[in-house]
C-alpha cells in the first residue's frame, strides 16, 4: 500500500501514515519497514521449493537509513519520518525518469534470498500492483517464459482475520 500510494505522488511520509490509519501496518511502522516480515514469507516460500534457509540467510536491505529504526519510539520515529521524504523522492524520480516504479521484492533466486526496493519496469509482474495487493511470482523450468502469477490483498482487517482464522482451524485440526 505504502509504495502504492508513494507512486501515485504521496510523500513516503504521508503514505505511510495513510497506512497506519487505515490499520495496515503494524502499531510500529518500523516492524513493517524493517523487511523481517517480507523476510519470513520469502523464507517459508524457500523452504517450500525445497531450500534449507534460516532468516538469517536472508539478505535485507530496508528502504530507510538505520536512524529510523534506533528512534527511541514511536513517536520519535514519526517525528523523524519527515525527513526521508527528499531522499526517496529523489529516488522515485529517478525510477519514474526511466519508466519504472518502486516497489519492495522479496526474492529466492538461485538459492539466495532478500528483501530490498526496487526500481521495477513495467514488464515486472508487481509494476500492476495497486493498494495493499501483494504478489506470488513463480519462475520455473514450466514456467520460464511466463511466470505463474498469484495477486491478491495483502493487508486490512479482513485479510489479517481470515489468516488467524485459518490458523485456528489448522491447529484445531492437527489436535483434532
Amino acid at each position: 500500500y505504502v509504495f502504492s500510494r508513494f507512486s501515485d505522488g504521496a510523500s513516503f511520509s504521508e503514505a505511510l501514515k495513510e497506512a497506519f490509519e487505515a490499520g495496515y501496518t503494524e502499531p510500529d511502522p518500523r516492524d513493517d519497514l524493517n523487511g523481517l516480515d517480507a523476510a519470513r514469507k520469502i523464507l517459508i516460500l524457500a523452504r517450500e521449493a525445497g531450500f534449507e534457509m534460516e532468516l538469517s540467510d536472508v539478505a535485507i536491505t530496508p528502504p530507510l537509513s538505520k536512524a529510523f529504526f534506533e528512534a527511541e519510539s514511536v513517536d520519535a520515529f514519526w517525528s523523524m519520518l519527515p525527513q526521508a521524504d527528499a531522499e526517496l523522492d529523489a529516488i522515485r524520480t529517478a525510477a519514474a525518469r526511466d519508466g519504472k516504479k518502486l516497489a519492495v521484492i522479496a526474492k529466492v533466486e538461485h538459492g539466495k534470498a532478500s528483501v530490498s526496493l526496487q526500481a521495477i519496469d513495467a514488464d515486472h509482474a508487481a509494476f500492476s500492483l495497486r493498494g495493499t495487493d501483494n504478489l506470488l511470482s513463480l519462475h520455473s523450468r514450466i514456467y520460464s517464459n511466463r511466470p505463474l502469477v498469484v495477486m491478491g490483498p495483502g493487508a486490512g482487517p479482513e485479510i489479517t482475520a481470515s489468516g488467524v482464522l485459518s490458523d485456528m482451524l489448522r491447529v484445531a485440526e492437527v489436535r483434532a
